[in-house]
C-alpha cells in the first residue's frame, strides 16, 4: 500500500521543518541585532562629532605656527637693499 506524502506528516519532515524555523529564527535575530548596532553606532557617531563641533578651542597662534613650518626658508635681505 502507498503512502501518501502529507507535508509535516512524517518524523522526519517535522524535524525539517523544526529546523528550518530554528534556523529562520537565528537569522532573524542576528540580523536585528546587527540594525540596532548599526542605529546605535550612528547615534553615537553624530553625538561625537556634534559634541566636537560646539567644544571646540580657537587658537589662532598655534595655527599660523604650525603651517610657518611648512613654509620654504626666506633668506634676509641684502644690506645694500636696506639703505
Amino acid at each position: 500500500m502507498e503512502e501518501l506524502c502529507v507535508p509535516g506528516s512524517s518524523a522526519g519532515n517535522r524535524r525539517e521543518v523544526g529546523l528550518l524555523l530554528l534556523f529562520g529564527t537565528y537569522i532573524m535575530l542576528d540580523s536585528l541585532v546587527l540594525i540596532g548596532l548599526a542605529v546605535v553606532g550612528y547615534i553615537g557617531y553624530r553625538k561625537l562629532k556634534e559634541q566636537r563641533r560646539s567644544h571646540g578651542e580657537y587658537r589662532p597662534q598655534f595655527e599660523e605656527y604650525q603651517h610657518a613650518k611648512n613654509l620654504p626658508y626666506l633668506q634676509p635681505p641684502s644690506i645694500e637693499g636696506l639703505i
